[in-house]
């Protein structure tokens, strides 16, 4: 009991605005310490992703799905801050034992980078996120599932189980943006012309779903300029410029893709002037 209280008092001095949730996760110091020294030398291996793709993601998802909604709600009020994020991180990189804990910080991490058009940024909210969600044990739920496969998409040694489990997840919701988004991406990395097709489609579903995201025209413009390498179309190739422009319509001023998007409408131009 006295470790408990000790525990909730740090956490209540480190992270003021989670007491209610930190009182509700409070994991035993000594379990915590056992499951962290455990993870010193723990590696993923093809086994381990297999496994996780292969999982049902079928147990009570309540207490995530109420995690994610008083983030939404902080967002809401304007306290979702890159300093809270950093309490959270502060909390997350402590407590590995415990998944609630971790997909909060997971979460809370991945809507904060959503809100940034600034590279730098992005790779700052999400520092230390990926190796946590994979250390952190699996509570077999469709939502840690989803923030899972977010933070790892990028992971090209394992891209063949990443794809599988993005693809289960638009199963479940075909309109989730994020995640098609990031299958969209995987898909353009394929040298398979059906994946790219795929991602072509995909493409066009995102800007059906947020039309005002700058990320859908760019991502759109992007699979419009691959087919016009791999075909030689003049209409693919109006159809990225026209993209872009959107993108760049839709853009902040400072946002880091504004330069790339305008060269490639000035090189796509020129080669069709050619």
């Amino acid at each position: 009991m006295k470790q408990r209280i000790v525990t909730f008092l740090l956490l209540i001095t480190l992270v003021p605005s989670i007491v209610v949730w930190a009182a509700d996760t409070n994991v035993g110091k000594e379990g915590n310490e056992a499951y962290m020294k455990a993870l010193r030398f723990r590696v993923w291996t093809q086994k381990d992703w297999t496994a996780w793709t292969s999982q049902k993601w079928d147990k009570d998802d309540q207490s995530y799905l109420k995690i994610q909604a008083e983030i939404e709600q902080l967002i809401e009020q304007g306290k979702l801050t890159p300093e809270e994020l950093a309490k959270y991180k502060v909390i997350g990189e402590q407590t590995l034992s415990n998944p609630q804990i971790v997909f909060r910080w997971a979460y809370a991490a991945e809507r904060l980078a959503a809100s940034t058009d600034k590279s730098k940024d992005k790779l700052t909210f999400r520092d230390g996120v990926s190796q946590a969600l994979l250390k952190a044990p699996f509570p077999d739920t469709y939502s840690y599932a989803r923030i899972r496969f977010l933070s790892q998409m990028k992971s090209n040694h394992f891209i063949n189980d990443i794809k599988a489990a993005g693809e289960r997840l638009l199963l479940h919701n075909p309109n989730d943006y994020e995640v098609k988004y990031n299958m969209t991406r995987i898909l353009s990395w394929s040298p398979e012309p059906e994946q790219q097709v795929k991602a072509f489609e995909y493409a066009q579903d995102l800007v059906k779903l947020r039309p005002f995201y700058p990320s859908s025209h760019a991502i759109l413009g992007a699979r419009y300029l691959d087919r016009w390498r791999q075909i030689g179309s003049q209409i693919d190739a109006n159809k990225a410029i026209a993209a872009y422009q959107k993108y760049l319509e839709l853009a902040s001023a400072n946002a880091d893709f504004r330069d790339s998007a305008q060269h490639t409408i000035k090189m796509i131009q020129n080669e069709l002037a050619q």
